[in-house]
């Protein structure tokens, strides 16, 4: 540099700033995002936001998933919370969702509810509010004893904004057949809530699928979500079998939904593996 001309460093300088210039064009971000393949989680309708937000949602990721050192802090900080205690003894009730903004909360005293709290409100009290409810006359809290949030959650990371499926599990008490309670799954979808600025500002959820497992007990703690399949275990005529039901078939179907039925030797933990011979039935 201490070898240029003074006219050269004019020039030089006009050059940097207009490729400076040129690397904050919003299309230029735009379609940075458009074309990885990493998972972005916006906090606005993308056609809503800047070229600034489009660029540090895109080194927010870069950062998570290289481990840069940045002197510049991307990620808003959190200020600390009163009402998130409980997270240290019951870890397996909560869930922080991609994007670090929105924690999830089960409640299973009384009624079960599944609650979200947004973490970067600036207000010093957690502020929880209602995501999905079962009225307690329909409500098994058991469950959630013996459930952890993990099993009942699924992230749609081909979502372009916040999305993901929640399994809840209620026993139909009063309605047995041959002392057994039926069991009713419900499948909700959850996506992020947009005002009419295209900003994010809450949580919302829908009843997308329904049905109910009725001639076998079911193990609460051995449920699991994930994708288009619900997997769970029940206790037939004193055998332990895995049962999977594509969730999606089921929706408007309460009660004959198909299942495949597998043995034990077939479910290596949450993952269904390959089988020989499956037997599918109708209930």
């Amino acid at each position: 540099m201490s070898y240029l001309e003074w006219h050269e460093l004019l020039v030089l300088r006009k050059v940097c700033t207009v490729l400076n210039r040129a690397s904050r064009e919003r299309i230029l971000w735009r379609n940075i995002i458009a074309s990885s393949p990493s998972r972005f989680t916006l906090t606005k309708r993308i056609h809503v936001c800047s070229s600034q937000e489009l660029e540090d949602a895109f080194l927010r990721v870069q950062r998570a998933q290289q481990k840069w050192v940045n002197p510049r802090s991307i990620t808003p900080q959190v200020q600390p919370k009163s009402g998130l205690g409980s997270i240290r003894f019951f870890p397996m009730e909560y869930a922080l969702l991609p994007g670090g903004r929105w924690l999830l909360k089960l409640e299973w005293h009384g009624p079960f509810t599944l609650f979200y709290a947004d973490l970067s409100s600036r207000e010093t009290n957690t502020t929880w509010r209602t995501l999905i409810h079962i009225p307690s006359e329909l409500n098994s809290t058991s469950f959630v004893y013996y459930t952890s949030m993990p099993r009942l959650l699924d992230v749609d990371q081909s979502s372009e904004y916040l999305a993901f499926t929640f399994l809840t599990l209620t026993t139909m008490h009063g309605k047995e057949i041959k002392a057994i309670p039926p069991t009713r799954f419900d499948v909700w979808r959850c996506t992020s809530e947009f005002d009419r600025e295209g900003c994010e500002i809450g949580l919302h959820a829908s009843l997308v699928s329904s049905f109910q497992e009725r001639y076998a007990k079911v193990h609460f703690f051995k449920a699991s979500l994930k994708g288009d399949v619900v997997t769970y275990e029940v206790i037939y005529y004193d055998y332990f079998l895995v049962v999977v039901v594509d969730w999606k078939l089921a929706n408007g179907q309460i009660e004959k939904v198909p299942r495949v039925v597998l043995s034990q030797r077939f479910y290596d933990g949450e993952q269904v593996s390959p089988t020989q011979t499956i037997h599918a039935y109708f209930l």
